[in-house]
């Protein structure tokens, strides 16, 4: 047909036909999100948000998103940020850098412990002064 439309018949046969193929997976899709270079620096507040924008199935993506080192992805997004805070005293550059990480969908808990680790043992912001 000339017109753009479609028999629904022939449209389920290509979907069909592509989802035998594998061209048509959302687990892999997802798997693939959640691991790529798009999903670095991100909470998984976010990422589950942007999968459920994206119409992946919450139980697909909780799968996904299960085992993923929240920590881990926190201090890598944390770090370079920390870098380009370093003329900053250190209650602005907690401040800074737990408003960030918030943003990027990381919980309070993970918050907290990145800060402390990656701040741990840095003088007071009196000290500094």
């Amino acid at each position: 047909m000339l017109d753009g439309s479609h028999e629904p018949e022939a449209v389920e046969a290509a979907v069909e036909r592509l989802r035998s193929l594998g061209y048509l997976n959302d687990a892999a899709w997802t798997r693939h999100y959640v691991e790529g270079r798009r999903s670095r620096g991100r909470g998984t507040r976010v990422l589950r948000r942007e999968l459920a924008d994206h119409g992946i199935d919450p139980t697909l993506a909780e799968s996904a998103l299960d085992g993923r080192d929240e920590r881990e992805a926190a201090r890598a997004a944390a770090r370079p940020r920390l870098r380009s805070l370093a003329g900053l005293d250190r209650d602005r550059r907690y401040r800074r850098l737990a408003g960030f990480l918030a943003r990027r969908g990381f919980g309070s808990d993970v918050v907290a412990s990145t800060l402390r680790e990656l701040l741990d043992g840095e003088p007071e912001a009196a000290e500094q002064s």
